[in-house]
């Protein structure tokens, strides 16, 4: 009799582990799906002869409301006006508000528009080490791809810090994230905000250092330099509360659009 009920519970917990399989299936986006949400929510920062991207958060009357990196905006110091070109080509001057926090890598512009865009659903809880992510951004052209355009690329989260760096840096993730995509998306497998990205394998300098000004331990400094880096969308939303997210009312549904 024991082991009757031993093995009908070792059925329930297969049939319960499965639906949880299935349901994860379910709710994921599709790569087709979660190019074009990327590409519609994704913008590029333009900065004097430099630029950037950004994503598409809020949108209030006619005002809408994006984030960046500040580095991005700081690209080109001889800059007098900063331009957002939209996922339908078009070019808005755009106005800077006022700076998040002086210890974080992060801007927000906004522009006026009567056109409708789609924006930015964030997701404020951190996708666990293992999960796939996706960032997308407009990097420079390069003598492989003189002109890239928008670029979306696939990777998984290898590293989430107990402390952030410098900027505000927390989220390691192993996709390829080249000069021109800083400010972008990394969405994850629903489709949702969850970072920014901002830093990829530095050429110089010591930029692994945390917030509070402590290195990080040598060992680990070298597994910082192999990963690409993102904001937490958590820790830019804090600074931000006024805006209204624009997310399915479950957010676990899978994407449709």
């Amino acid at each position: 009799m024991k082991a009757r009920y031993l093995w009908i519970g070792g059925l329930a917990l297969l049939l319960v582990w499965g639906l949880w399989q299935w349901q994860r299936r379910v709710s994921s986006s599709s790569p087709d799906q979660l190019t074009r949400l990327a590409r519609r929510i994704t913008v590029q920062v333009r900065v004097g002869q430099s630029w950037g991207s950004g994503v598409l958060l809020a949108r209030r009357g006619q005002t809408y409301t994006l984030v960046t990196n500040q580095h991005v905006l700081d690209g080109d110091s001889q800059a007098s006006r900063y331009q957002v070109r939209t996922p339908d080509g078009q070019l808005y001057t755009a106005r800077v508000r006022p700076p998040l926090s002086s210890s974080t890598d992060v801007a927000v512009l906004e522009f006026t528009s009567a056109q409708g865009y789609d924006l930015a659903c964030p997701q404020p809880r951190l996708p666990e080490v293992g999960e796939p992510v996706f960032a997308a951004g407009f990097p420079f052209p390069t003598g492989q791809q003189p002109e890239p355009g928008f670029v979306l690329t696939t990777g998984h989260v290898r590293m989430i810090l107990p402390q952030p760096l410098e900027g505000g840096y927390r989220l390691g993730y192993t996709n390829e994230i080249q000069k021109g995509m800083s400010g972008g998306p990394v969405l994850n497998q629903q489709g949702q905000l969850v970072a920014l990205n901002g830093m990829h394998q530095p050429l110089w300098g010591e930029p692994y250092r945390y917030m509070g000004g402590q290195m990080p331990d040598p060992r680990l400094r070298g597994q910082l330099a192999d990963l690409s880096w993102g904001i937490p969308i958590a820790a830019i939303w804090l600074w931000i509360a006024d805006l209204t997210p624009s997310c399915p009312t479950d957010q676990n549904a899978p994407l449709s659009r």
